[in-house]
């Protein structure tokens, strides 16, 4: 091997990789087709030699050469311009300037030292470009800054470890699972050293067994096995394994000073006193692989994650097609395939099994392999293969979780079995803590973060891989009564319905007080509820929850954190359990309730016909059980229901009945609410006086009992009415008031409703580019809030202002953007209507606006 400089060093790794991605064909095969020496280029391949100038078309043919094969044999290496590579090969050969053969050290023309690599496993490496790339530019001599290298790329931080020069690279998976191609990954990178010539004192490969039923080979033995390699003399490596590590050091010393580095590759590492002895010190260095966070060894750490679905997909793929076979499954089913990959939880040995188990079987479609999969109880199950892979490692999921589950402690081992019966995506420390019954589990979560057998995210949340909590769950479930799995879901159930109680103290008027002061204000309260909110719907839904008080408690309780939220088919779900849970025990009122809490979610999402029955069930149950003040209630929200429908004078009637009853039992907050939906409802009977006083009276009201989120709602209806009666100077205040306490309250859904409300009354005062404002305002706030059809609304009223500033281009496109948000929420009426306007809008581009009246 030649003594190479930068330039050369890169021209011979590019087509060396090129050469590696064609399937490496024989020199003797690509001369013949080029046309040239098999010894020139045999020495181009070797690292021999950089071609002279009169050879720069033939490296280019041969560059093209080996593109076209990648492609067919499914690789796509990037490609270089003609002018990238003549650049290059200009630079090589001002390293090398007698005839393109550099000089040849005595060192290089030394027999290179032993490797005993295992093949590399190139199935596994779809998606781990970057690790890959990593691992090697660390390897390369050229990029060692622990030499004196080039510097790292702008932006990249020198880890400590770097700075100290330190030698080892560890390659432990952020999931912590086996599968997820650790093994791969550095057989890989080893490779690509040993192809470069950058480890002239050999590469070394063994594997720890660090999870190995039979325990981790002693470090002693390990010492054994390398000095036999590396002297070819078995019979002379010590007795004892204090003198085989004296003489392995002594081994390490020698080839540094000969300038012969050396590679060390140890897979399967489960602690870090069992190799610390044997990592060698610069300029040697070692690849170790664990499935546990080796904090103690001074290393470089590179974490792989499962693939994304794209990568998982690919796998699936290029398995199914490897060898040439022809199988277009994933091609013509991609829906089929991602599903795949999902339920494999883009994990790679997962997604191995399942090819071999769709190759095996050539006609069976993937949605058959997918059906297979979905039921979680059989899942691992069927994740298993009758073989072992290269390293003869059983071809299983459950055998590989089960390695890294045998070596936890016996607390880590429950905590772990009980993680699993948590509801929910992922669990807080303080929810852990009530499920595991200890005050120190965040110690044994971090030990099972550490094993990678959950991992943490923003300091205080833990989660399980899919199969890994498939995997434990099995465990937890045989083991349900020893771990008190019961009583554990129980607790977590207390914890959830009181601090969420506690949380909701800060968000409703008159929901009483956060007597144990869990939040200090109703900002740390939301937060706490939007970062539990998937778990505290779980927990609703989950099936213990039936008996627990949770089960009714969160259903009732957080149904108006979640309408404002704009979770409305959580909330539906939610109440829609209540009522039956309510309805199981003979529970009238709370039944009531629970369809009162259905019955405003059904409106929320404009199934009105629904909410109307919800409603009409509420107002039976009420009537039955004697509850007066849930007949109003019932009454008030059936109002809203009918108006929603457009059947005002229903609405009116209901509205002015709920009134009464509420005004008779003197509770001036309910009385309010009412007296806002009556004045609702006379603006749609186009008796817009008497709504401004019903709502006058509401604002007053709701001023009087300080709850100042319905005041402002309350003035957005005024200003509306205001408006709709000619006042529009009285509207613009009350409407600018509302927004302005939308704003102060972080109410984002709110502040779009009065900025709506704002345009209308503008455009109705003839104030058209105001109006327009507060419509483009408002549709941005509808859009954050995930509320198409207002978002609609908005939209539509913009193109009709647009159309009257004489701006038919811009009204044409706002109003076909809000036709096909009417046609997503199924307002097919109201997008036929936008359709129409934008039609006529168009035909009047360059030729003045239509005519907008009426």
């Amino acid at each position: 091997m030649g003594v190479a400089g930068r330039h050369s060093n890169e021209l011979w790794n590019l087509i060396q990789e090129l050469h590696v991605a064609a399937g490496e064909p024989s020199p003797l095969k690509l001369a013949s087709r080029l046309h040239i020496g098999k010894t020139t280029l045999y020495a181009w391949l070797s690292r021999s030699a950089v071609p002279a100038k009169t050879m720069d078309d033939v490296w280019l043919r041969l560059v093209a050469e080996l593109e076209r094969e990648a492609a067919r044999q499914g690789h796509r290496p990037p490609r270089r311009e003609a002018a990238c590579w003549k650049r290059l090969l200009s630079a090589a050969r001002e390293e090398h300037p007698r005839g393109g053969r550099p000089r040849t050290s005595a060192a290089a023309r030394r027999m290179e030292g032993p490797v005993n690599l295992p093949l590399p496993l190139t199935a596994g490496l779809t998606g781990r470009a970057e690790p890959l790339r990593e691992i090697r530019d660390w390897l390369d001599p050229a990029e060692d800054t622990s030499t004196g290298g080039p510097e790292q790329e702008q932006g990249q931080e020198r880890t400590r470890s770097q700075a100290e020069g330190e030698s080892v690279v560890v390659v432990s998976a952020v999931e912590g699972m086996g599968g997820v191609g650790k093994t791969a990954l550095v057989l890989e990178a080893a490779h690509v050293a040993k192809r470069r010539g950058w480890f002239p004192g050999g590469i070394l490969f063994a594997d720890v067994r660090g999870y190995s039923p039979d325990g981790e080979l002693e470090t002693g033995a390990l010492a054994g096995r390398f000095l036999a390699l590396l002297s070819g003399r078995p019979k002379d490596v010590p007795a004892t394994a204090e003198e085989r590590l004296d003489a392995w050091r002594a081994m390490l010393h020698d080839l540094a000073r000969r300038k012969r580095p050396l590679l060390l590759v140890l897979d399967n590492v489960r602690t870090t006193g069992r190799i610390a002895a044997l990592l060698p010190p610069p300029p040697h260095k070692a690849l170790v692989t664990s499935r546990r966070s080796l904090s103690g060894l001074p290393a470089r750490g590179v974490r792989l994650s499962p693939l994304t679905p794209a990568e998982a997909v690919t796998v699936l793929e290029r398995s199914l097609t490897a060898g040439g076979a022809r199988d277009d499954r994933v091609a013509t089913h991609p829906e089929a395939a991602r599903r795949l990959a999902d339920l494999c939880g883009c994990l790679p040995l997962a997604l191995m099994i399942i090819a071999r188990l769709l190759c095996d079987e050539r006609s069976r479609a993937l949605e058959d392999q997918a059906d297979e999969l979905a039921d979680a109880r059989t899942r691992l199950d069927v994740l298993e293969y009758d073989d072992v892979d290269e390293q003869g490692r059983p071809l299983a999921v459950r055998a590989a979780f089960e390695l890294s589950y045998r070596h936890l402690g016996d607390d880590q081992a429950r905590a772990f079995r009980l993680l699993a019966a948590a509801p929910g995506p992922d669990v807080s420390t303080a929810a852990a803590a009530a499920l595991i019954g200890r005050p120190d589990a965040r110690r044994s979560l971090s030990r099972l973060a550490s094993a990678h057998l959950v991992r943490q995210s923003g300091g205080d949340r833990w989660s399980m891989h899919d199969l890994v909590r498939l995997f434990a769950d099995d465990h937890g479930r045989a083991l349900a009564e020893a771990d008190g799995r019961e009583g554990a879901v129980a607790r977590l159930l207390d914890c959830y319905l009181t601090t969420a109680t506690a949380a909701l103290t800060h968000l409703r008027h008159g929901a009483g007080a956060d007597r144990a002061r869990r939040f200090p204000d109703r900002p740390a309260a939301l937060r706490w509820l939007d970062g539990e909110h998937p778990n505290l719907v779980a927990a609703a839904l989950c099936p213990q929850a039936r008996s627990h008080p949770a089960g009714v408690g969160l259903g009732l309780r957080l149904a108006p954190y979640l309408s404002d939220r704009r979770h409305f088919d959580d909330a539906i779900a939610l109440c829609t359990r209540a009522a039956e849970l309510f309805h199981a025990a003979g529970h009238g009122r709370g039944e009531g309730k629970a369809l009162n809490n259905l019955g405003l979610m059904f409106g929320e999402t404009r199934r009105f016909q629904e909410a109307i029955a919800a409603h009409r069930q509420g107002l039976a149950m009420s009537e039955k059980t004697g509850d007066r003040h849930g007949r109003a209630t019932a009454l008030n929200n059936l109002g809203l229901a009918l108006r929603g429908a457009k059947r005002f004078m229903g609405a009116a009637n209901v509205h002015d009945q709920a009134r009464e009853i509420f005004a008779g039992t003197g509770d001036r907050h309910a009385e309010a609410q009412t007296l806002n939906n009556l004045g609702l409802a006379l603006q749609g009977l186009g008796r817009h006086e008497e709504a401004v006083a019903a709502h006058t009276a509401a604002v007053r009201m709701f001023a009087e009992t300080g709850d100042g989120r319905l005041e402002a709602a309350a003035l957005t209806n005024l200003g509306s009415a205001l408006g709709r009666a000619g006042r529009f100077e009285e509207a613009v205040a009350a409407h600018g008031k509302d927004v302005e306490f939308c704003r102060r309250s972080g109410d984002r859904h709110g502040e779009g409703q009065s900025l709506l409300a704002l345009g209308l009354t503008l455009q109705a005062a003839g104030a058209l580019e105001d109006a327009g404002r507060a419509y483009v305002s408002a549709a941005s706030a509808f859009r954050e809030t995930a509320d198409p059809h207002r978002e609609a609304e908005a939209r539509g009223n913009l193109g009709t202002v647009l159309a009257r500033l004489d701006r038919p281009e811009e009204a044409a496109t706002a109003l076909t953007e809000a036709a096909a948000l009417f046609q997503d929420c199924g307002a097919r009426e109201d997008e036929q209507r936008a359709l129409t306007y934008a039609s006529d809008v168009s035909k009047h581009v360059g030729t003045g606006h239509p005519r907008t009246d009426g």
